[in-house]
């Protein structure tokens, strides 16, 4: 792979493509427009590479809302990363990428014959050539369905596959990929591109993406393939079928057993068999029902059980494209290279074909039922301009200032009489290391976990109106009325003792539900919580509203890769110097704050600038020096605040407890109690106990 340090610019790209003149233009994508160039394999441009340049567009005609094109290069370019050079034989590789301001692009190493869908209805686009891009394209959707969780790319199209010199397909964008080690996107709601014109799965539309979608695009390009159509911007202008609508009813009405072009048929390698097999195929994959539609690894199975693969596969180099997409799997127990095991799953699928449907994929159905429900519940999140935040907060003025947060600051806003909450993230930072390009990837996860069903009907989450980017100008609106954040709650008597465990327990709460592993929800890791990412609303709910370290779930595992930021500063589980993340990070992060609810301390910035204590290191300083006291009884130990034991509600051995527990959360990782056991002990407290609509609330939220 060369060396993605090495920056090009908009101006070098121009370069490398003539001007982007007509005569090296190739096509259009969803996303923008395709181009061929001549590069340059280094600084001193001795030697000359064959390329293919995509640049993404604003003027598509699919919606683009503002930082979906930085989104989507950050994705391609991190999944090309992950898969390294030798990944697949169908997919390019990525020579380079340029961001240059709005502009963005990648160049793949591939000496192009053409799209594919300007090849399609070509008559020298040959029957053995079509039939080897249907196994080469089918090889390597199976390769990126292999992976748990599966790469759903989302947006199949004939024009996003190049066809090299040796007739291989190969797949260069990802624009929607979805799962594998990227976010998983498949399941947010309000989405508003559901694929390419002619290649969207009706089903997807009506919640929820599943493997079964990539296999429908499949199955149009399949079809295209065999009968030398292709859906064009002309036909979508005209409102003309789309191809799959075609093949229904011509296979139908003309009761035809083959769809194959009729000047395909006199070709090399032909047989009559096969037209009716891969017809058969291409309509399985474009049913109605996706749980009729075959996976994408049958699809392979039963391609490679035709006569002219199991007869001329050498000749046309298609076993090596079918058996080439292992390359890159590891098996996780030995580390040795799983290609021998891939090979004989390849060879195996002429032997057998699998007929059951995955159990998950039903399950699947009821997550998208679920999702259109859910729906209902979340309003269409509004694109505002910096300029809008700005009128919101009244110019940022110091009185509507809430506080800091870990990568910028927060203010209470007003929308049409309406308050509302509005984070800014700073460029800039004077206690963290910060990239605007890192913020950028911040503002974009939180857009997708506020999104998700299973995240946007929380009590403990933020709910998400709209959002800001604008260059280095990236803000969120929240939908809440702010009484203020924890962090500076925490100093003030008008805080009682009982809305203090109120918010304990929701807060834990909160994390005993992102901390479950179950077999449709990976666990979260926030690994930033602090008492300024906590805020309660004026009904002393309390929200948890930033995210902008955390890992897991719908996200990729982030916690073994280097960071520069290891959490909030007086919140950083001192374990993480010796070890990677865990829960139990968390758990650590959750007894700072609850030291802060219960003894009225918070650590500040003129703290930190003094070198004073953590409070873990104060606690402990605490019980050692009260327990060096001649006769002090340690099972009675308390930190709770003078103040905060005449409130309503107050009990001491509640004290006790509160301060026993969060000991145990600041002790050493394997001594750490789990969410669920803290939560357990919160729900145990007399003043709990004795307040039974708290629990029971929260307890259904859990």
């Amino acid at each position: 792979m060369a060396d993605l340090s090495f920056p090009y610019s908009h101006d070098d790209v121009e370069e490398i493509t003539d001007g982007f003149c007509e005569e090296n233009y190739i096509g259009k994508f969803q996303f923008g427009k395709v181009y061929y160039g001549i590069a340059w394999e280094d600084e001193d441009e001795d030697e000359r590479v064959e390329v293919v340049v995509k640049i993404w567009e604003d003027n598509s005609i699919y919606e683009v809302r503002p930082g979906d094109n930085r989104s989507r290069l950050s994705d391609e370019v991190q999944l090309f990363q992950h898969f390294g050079e030798d990944s697949h034989p169908n997919l390019p590789k990525l020579f380079g990428y340029f961001q240059e301001g709005e502009r963005f692009g990648c160049l793949y190493e591939v000496k192009p014959l053409d799209a594919l869908n300007n090849l399609i209805p070509k008559d020298s686009f040959s029957w053995p050539e079509r039939i080897k891009v249907a196994v080469g394209f089918a090889s390597i959707l199976d390769f990126m369905h292999s992976h748990n969780p599966p790469h759903l790319i989302r947006n199949i199209d004939a024009a996003h596959i190049i066809i090299d010199v040796d007739h291989n397909p190969l797949l260069f964008d990802f624009s929607m990929i979805s799962g594998g080690v990227l976010t998983d996107k498949k399941d947010i709601l309000n989405q508003y591109v559901f694929g390419c014109y002619g290649y969207i799965d009706p089903s997807c539309i009506k919640g929820g993406w599943t493997d079964k979608c990539d296999v429908f695009a499949y199955g149009v390009v399949l079809l295209g393939l065999i009968s030398k159509r292709v859906y064009t911007d002309e036909d979508r202008t005209d409102l003309r079928p789309f191809v799959y609508e075609w093949a229904n009813s011509e296979y139908e009405s003309a009761k035809k057993s083959s769809l194959v072009h009729k000047s395909l048929e006199s070709g090399p390698f032909f047989h009559p068999a096969d037209g009716v097999k891969i017809t058969k195929l291409a309509l399985q994959c474009v049913d109605h029902n996706p749980h009729k539609r075959p996976t994408i690894s049958q699809v392979l199975t039963s391609l490679l059980e035709l006569s002219i693969v199991c007869h001329h596969a050498d000749t046309l180099g298609i076993n090596q494209t079918a058996g080439g997409d292992a390359e890159m799997q590891k098996d996780e127990l030995s580390g040795s290279s799983s290609d021998s095991i891939h090979k004989e799953r390849i060879l195996d699928k002429r032997e057998r074909m699998t007929t059951s449907i995955d159990e998950s994929i039903l399950n699947e159905g009821q997550r998208m039922l679920t999702s259109i429900q859910r729906g209902k519940e979340c309003a269409v999140v509004q694109v505002y301009s910096y300029k809008d935040l700005s009128l919101f907060t009244n110019g940022f003025r110091e009185e509507n200032f809430i506080g800091k947060f870990h990568f910028g600051k927060v203010y209470v806003g007003e929308i049409e009489g309406k308050m509302v909450t509005v984070k800014i993230w700073d460029p800039e930072s004077e206690v963290y290391e910060v990239s605007s390009i890192e913020n950028e990837g911040r503002l974009m996860d939180e857009l997708v976990l506020l999104q998700h069903p299973e995240l946007i009907s929380h009590p403990n989450l933020v709910n998400l109106m709209g959002y800001c980017y604008e260059g280095q100008n990236l803000g969120v609106v929240y939908n809440l009325e702010p009484l203020d954040t924890l962090h500076n709650l925490l100093l003030k008597d008008t805080f009682t003792w009982s809305e203090r465990i109120r918010a304990a327990l929701e807060f834990a709460c909160l994390l005993k539900f992102l901390h479950a592993d179950t077999p449709h929800s990976r666990q979260y890791l926030v690994r930033n919580i602090a008492a300024a990412h906590l805020i309660l609303d004026q009904d002393h709910n309390l929200k948890l509203f930033d995210f902008g370290m955390i890992s897991g779930g719908i996200f990729p595992d982030r916690t073994k890769r280097r960071e520069y930021v290891r959490g909030c500063i007086g919140y950083i589980d001192f374990e993480l110097w010796r070890g990677s993340w865990s829960e139990a990070s968390d758990v650590f992060s959750f007894g700072i704050v609850l030291i802060g609810l219960v003894s009225k301390r918070v650590r500040t910035e003129e703290e930190e600038a003094s070198g004073e204590p953590f409070l873990d290191e104060w606690l402990n300083s605490q019980y050692d020096e009260k327990t060096s006291e001649l006769g002090f009884d340690k099972t009675q130990f308390s930190i709770v605040h003078e103040s905060l034991k005449g409130d309503p509600g107050f009990c001491s051995n509640d004290g006790v407890a509160i301060t026993k527990l969060a000991m145990q959360c600041v002790k050493g990782k394997f001594d750490r109690p789990t969410m669920k056991q803290v939560v357990k002990q919160l729900l145990n407290l007399s003043i709990v106990r004795n307040n039974m609509q708290v629990p029971k609330r929260l307890a259904n939220a859990t």
